[in-house]
């Protein structure tokens, strides 16, 4: 049962003085203090490593460290989006900067819906605003060892980076006709975890579907734009790659549209960035 003093026993518990009569009850509150204002003060630290990186722009690192200050000053309204997360620092602040930029961009793709031919004007001034989409180059195996750390599994389940004969050897691991693991959970990246990931799929193929890929890709968490060449243009495909972190071109045996040479010289701008291109 839940009595007055399990705020002490919770203290008692990490290493306060101890509950009853005698307890200094200034001391105590002091600890309380100390205790509610570690993790506070560790995050505003992560905060301002970030920011010292490169990592959060200026005006990120504002939004993060006046939050985190109310915070510490007791007010309400821990996080830039009013309400507390189990985010980290890093994810958030890359969860917010990929919703200001597809604010940007819903508003270019606006502009074009009675013309969907015509490039908007903001769209150079935008394109060449765009930072590159990582800061250093991470070999393979350094990612692969790194899997299962904290940072990462924010992202991945928790066999990625495990020998696959480890997994297949479990007794607990159901596998289908072709011994491929049963479930979402052996995939790599976790269920509802890349929010802040978009991928645009520009569709010119006159065969095949892209129906079940695109169920599987947002259950992933995976923000998906589809441009198919029946609906869409060029020109908005071109828009959506200004938001994209991953690009999927399906071209099919033959393409034959006029804007497809202008497209493919935006895909490689995208990719130079940084961008993921299949």
């Amino acid at each position: 049962s839940v009595g007055p003093w399990a705020p002490c026993r919770q203290l008692a518990d990490l290493g306060a003085m101890g509950c009853g009569a005698s307890a200094n009850p200034v001391a105590m509150a002091k600890r309380a203090e100390e205790i509610r204002l570690a993790p506070l003060l560790l995050r505003l630290e992560e905060v301002a490593n970030l920011h010292r990186r490169g990592l959060m722009s200026d005006s990120e690192f504002e939004k993060f460290r006046s939050a985190i200050n109310a915070e510490i000053a007791g007010l309400d309204g821990f996080s830039p989006k009013n309400g507390k997360s189990d985010l980290s620092v890093g994810r958030e602040a890359r969860q917010m900067r990929a919703d200001e930029f597809r604010a940007q961009v819903d508003q270019l793709a606006r502009q074009m819906k009675s013309n969907p031919n015509q490039l908007p004007e903001d769209y150079f001034r935008l394109a060449s605003s765009l930072p590159p989409k990582f800061t250093r180059e991470v070999g393979e195996q350094d990612e692969w060892r790194n899997a299962g750390s904290g940072p990462m599994q924010e992202y991945y389940n928790t066999w990625a980076g495990r020998n696959v004969e480890d997994l297949l050897s479990d007794p607990r691991t159901k596998q289908d006709a072709n011994n491929n693991p049963i479930g979402t959970e052996y995939d790599l990246p976790r269920d509802g975890t890349l929010q802040e990931c978009t991928l645009v799929l520009c569709w010119f193929s006159k065969e095949g579907q892209y129906g079940k890929p695109v169920e599987a890709l947002r259950c992933k968490g995976f923000h998906v734009i589809v441009h198919d060449i029946q609906t869409s243009t060029e020109q908005q495909m071109m828009v959506s790659l200004l938001i994209a972190d991953v690009a999927w071109l399906v071209s099919g045996a033959e393409v034959t549209e006029a804007g497809f040479g202008q497209l493919l010289d935006a895909m490689v701008l995208f990719h130079r960035r940084g961008g993921g291109a299949i």
